[in-house]
């Protein structure tokens, strides 16, 4: 019997102990996240939230979202984000965290995860995260290609004075009509290297034209000097390599100056707020 009160005396105890271990590690966690200790907060949060069973995920995870994002680690911050959101029971939090994973996913470059996020949010004008709902929306939209949605949106996050630069910005984007990808293939497929000069790359337009041009000729050399069919043998795969690969690398060139172009507007648009 004496025995048997001496144990259970020792587990209340080391479970009272323990208890109180949990909450200096998560006091220690915030102390170093206020201090900028990032690997040494991460390290503590992650112990509360294993040992805390669930009793401090919702500010636990949170605040790992946090120091993740401190460290560029956006994947890991989206998922703490997301668990802290999880675990919170006030829908106000929640908007705040989904906000948060949602910025984190775009930073990551998963705009399509993080648009799908965006539009589970529901927020109206009268809520204090509308604003950076619509400006988050305007980034994936941006992102998708969708340029008529993403201006709307980031009208709805901009203020007065600021929407005209947006309207300005969008009216620049919409004037931007070359290089076209389909075009720069089709010259590239009329004349080897004529793509990669519309499209603005001098450099691989010369070397397609002379690389292709020099296959050429020597195909026509082989095949008057010795015969059509060492000819075909020998020099049309290199000629069809290199023809092939030219019109397709002009499209890729074309579309990637085209990217240039819409980034600098992406740009310019993220300075406006």
């Amino acid at each position: 019997m004496k025995t048997t009160s001496s144990v259970f005396l020792f587990l209340l105890l080391s479970l009272r102990l323990w208890g109180q271990d949990v909450h200096t590690t998560f006091t220690m966690a915030r102390e170093n996240a206020a201090l900028g200790n990032t690997e040494a907060a991460i390290a503590e949060l992650e112990r509360v939230i294993f040992f805390g069973e669930g009793q401090f995920d919702a500010e636990a995870f949170a605040l790992l979202g946090d120091m993740h994002a401190k460290s560029s680690a956006f994947d890991e911050a989206a998922n703490a984000y997301n668990q802290a959101a999880q675990a919170s029971s006030e829908d106000e939090q929640i908007v705040k965290l989904k906000l948060q994973q949602s910025a984190m996913l775009i930073r990551a470059g998963k705009g399509e995860l993080a648009s799908i996020e965006l539009l589970g949010i529901q927020t109206d004008a009268s809520d204090s995260t509308y604003l950076k709902h619509q400006f988050l929306l305007g980034i994936t939209q941006f992102k998708a290609g969708e340029f008529e949605n993403s201006r709307v949106s980031f009208l709805a996050a901009a203020d007065e004075k600021a929407k005209p630069k947006i309207d300005s910005l969008f009216a620049e984007l919409a004037s931007i009509k070359h290089p076209k990808v389909k075009t720069a293939r089709v010259l590239s497929i009329i004349f080897p290297g004529a793509g990669q000069f519309y499209a603005g790359d001098i450099k691989n337009g010369i070397n397609s034209m002379l690389l292709t041009g020099g296959f050429i000729a020597l195909g026509y050399f082989v095949a008057t000097r010795y015969s059509l069919l060492d000819a075909t043998v020998a020099v049309i795969p290199w000629i069809q390599r290199y023809y092939m690969g030219g019109f397709k690398r002009a499209g890729l060139i074309a579309e990637e100056r085209m990217k240039e172009k819409q980034d600098r507007i992406y740009r310019a648009l993220i300075a406006v707020f």
